[in-house]
């Protein structure tokens, strides 16, 4: 039998253009002769649309578009996600009952789940963990089974239609139902216990995270084992937000039949009909012969190269943005940041600039000017040393010195708050801010400086990862030096004073190798450590165990107990102290790693 699997791009909130696309799919896939055609996981709505779910007309409108795939279902079955209403029922929050649910309309009619009663099968289990936040919205099969009386397993419910003069029989479950390790009920394996069935299909909303495709397949691979059935893993492509954080969703639908090797046929971050079989005599599913495995190499600075692109590629689409203006220092995170941009935006689109004062050097500024020509983009040279004296003239007539501290925020703040947001203003454009995920832990950064723009494409990549990247793309994207050699050689350094001359090999005060590998246990580590553990750890001689960096890195960081000690506590002070207040008000955020600021990493300000 032949299946389609539409792995569609979905836009959050567009149920007229999700439906329209969706009814193009159905169109090919019968066209293609398949008897099912599944859609992702709220798949007509989206599913980070923040309180849109408390809009009782939204979900009106929802309603009506089920109705409207309901008519495309002439000779063929169709499966897709969408909000399920009970509105004889509230949820918790007073608001009328809503589920997480998997729909199946076959001949213009909808399938019944005759366990509950409803023309829908609702997600089991509801995540409330990371940026997930589902019990916030939705009822699941657990609460409903707490409800009624009744263990979960007792509600589960196959999915059967008759095609082909014969029963088809499904377990269908929905993205968290299938990540069910740390819960006390598995939906797969007490649904399985219970019923016969020919296949399960999982449809889902995942968003990318560095290095998720393997857990999946490892985790996927081990259940279907298990239940000694075939799985289909179908997941939506498209970016989604919460307000903060900007998530990609990238795809990689898989096939999974007992006792041999997963298929990826889905693209990373690309959209398609899938088209597959299901052998019933072997119980496999296999690709359509025209239709070949996609491969996939598995290079993290790759993956994150093509999310990040694809992320920034369909935002700048969906927010309608034609023009970006990028500061060029001549260090690598700009440089990163204006090659990102420039994967995406045709040339005329993208000015970069270069704000100069007298302590910025020749070679950064000649590396400005360097990738700018390699590029092939608009630069502007806009030298602020005249704005910064006659602000400090204006500050001495009011009585008032500025410090060498104030002096050097009052430069990052001149190239943000003033240039760039003046000259984007002019030209109908937006900046981005440059700033990385190690300079966010602790705050390194000004406030209405550096810290200011309309996006953070680069906040959850370690020091270390933007340096990788960027010799991803001379390397492997570009083959060639776009990004200047001198870039890669100069010591980081934001070039506010003397104290910072990279002619004499001075910069920040971050050791960027070492502080990447500390301040990633305090933020993406789920097992939180105090500074006695790591106090210990260094005693013992084992810190860079615990932090996971090379031994001799430590030992030349740090010549004693009391250097290592000084420098845990600053940072740390930092990190717990006017860092959140700076992260707080920081632009959102392209999440990429397991825990990145923003609604993944909550935190509580002066806590």
């Amino acid at each position: 039998m032949k299946i389609s699997l539409a792995q569609i791009s979905v836009i959050p909130g567009d149920l007229s253009g999700n439906f329209k696309k969706i009814a193009r799919y159905v169109h090919d896939a019968r066209n293609k002769g398949s008897k099912i055609v599944i859609f992702p996981e709220l798949t007509i709505s989206g599913y980070l649309i923040g309180d849109l779910w408390e809009n009782e007309d939204f979900l009106r409108d929802c309603l009506d578009y089920h109705h409207k795939i309901a008519e495309l279902s002439n000779g063929i079955c169709i499966v897709f996600g969408s909000v399920g209403i009970d509105p004889k029922k509230r949820n918790e929050d007073g608001r009328v009952r809503k589920y997480n649910a998997l729909f199946c309309v076959n001949n213009k009619s909808f399938l019944k789940n005759h366990k509950l009663g409803y023309d829908f099968w609702p997600k089991s289990l509801s995540p409330n963990y990371r940026e997930f936040d589902e019990s916030r919205y939705f009822y699941d099969l657990r609460k409903l089974a707490q409800e009624k009386g009744t263990q979960p397993r007792n509600l589960l419910c196959p999915l059967s239609v008759r095609i082909n003069s014969k029963n088809l029989k499904m377990g269908v479950f929905i993205c968290e139902d299938i990540w069910d390790e740390n819960y006390c009920f598995s939906p797969t394996k007490s649904f399985l216990e219970e019923s016969f069935c020919d296949f399960v299909i999982s449809i889902n909303s995942s968003p990318y995270t560095l290095g998720k495709n393997r857990k999946r397949h490892a985790v996927l691979k081990k259940l279907t084992d298990f239940i000694k059935c075939p799985i289909i893993y179908l997941n939506c492509i498209g970016v989604q937000n919460t307000g903060k954080s900007i998530y990609g969703f990238d795809g990689s639908s898989s096939l999974y039949s007992p006792l041999r090797d997963p298929i990826q046929i889905g693209g990373f971050f690309s959209e398609a009909l899938l088209n597959i079989e299901y052998k019933g005599d072997d119980k496999i599913l296999i690709p359509s012969t025209s239709q070949l495995k996609i491969q996939q190499s598995y290079d993290e600075y790759e993956d994150i190269i093509i999310a990040i692109e694809y992320i920034l590629k369909t935002l700048l689409k969906l927010w309608q943005i034609r023009h970006v203006v990028i500061g060029v220092s001549g260090g690598i995170d700009s440089s990163l940041s204006a090659c990102l941009f420039s994967r995406v935006l045709e040339s005329k689109a993208l000015t970069l600039v270069n704000m100069p004062t007298r302590f910025n050097s020749e070679i950064t500024k000649s590396a400005s000017r360097k990738l700018a020509k390699n590029l092939d983009r608009p630069y502007r040279i806009f030298n602020i040393e005249e704005i910064l004296n006659n602000t400090v003239q204006y500050f001495n007539k009011e009585k008032l010195e500025l410090s060498s501290y104030n002096y050097e925020n009052l430069q990052a703040r001149t190239r943000g708050s003033l240039i760039l947001a003046t000259l984007s203003s002019v030209l109908d454009a937006v900046f981005p801010c440059n700033v990385n995920k190690t300079e966010l832990t602790v705050g390194y950064g000004t406030l209405y400086g550096d810290l200011s723009g309309f996006l953070s494409p680069l906040g959850d990549l370690w020091k270390n990862q933007i340096y990788a990247l960027a010799k991803t793309y001379n390397d492997k994207i570009y083959k060639k030096k776009i990004i200047p050699e001198d870039i890669f050689q100069i010591p980081p350094s934001a070039e506010l004073s003397e104290k910072q001359d990279i002619s004499k090999d001075l910069g920040d005060p971050l050791v960027y190798d070492y502080h990447d590998a500390l301040f990633k246990t305090w933020v993406e580590s789920w097992v939180k450590k105090d500074k006695k553990n790591y106090l210990d750890a260094f005693k013992k001689g084992v810190l860079h165990k615990v932090i996971g960096c090379p031994l001799s890195l430590v030992k030349k960081t740090f010549e004693c107990e009391k250097d290592f000690l000084e420098d845990y506590e600053r940072w740390w002070k930092l990190f717990n102290g006017l860092a959140k207040f700076k992260r707080v008000q920081a632009p959102p955020i392209i999440s990429v790693s397991k825990r990145s600021f923003g609604n993944d990493l909550r935190e509580s300000l002066g806590v």
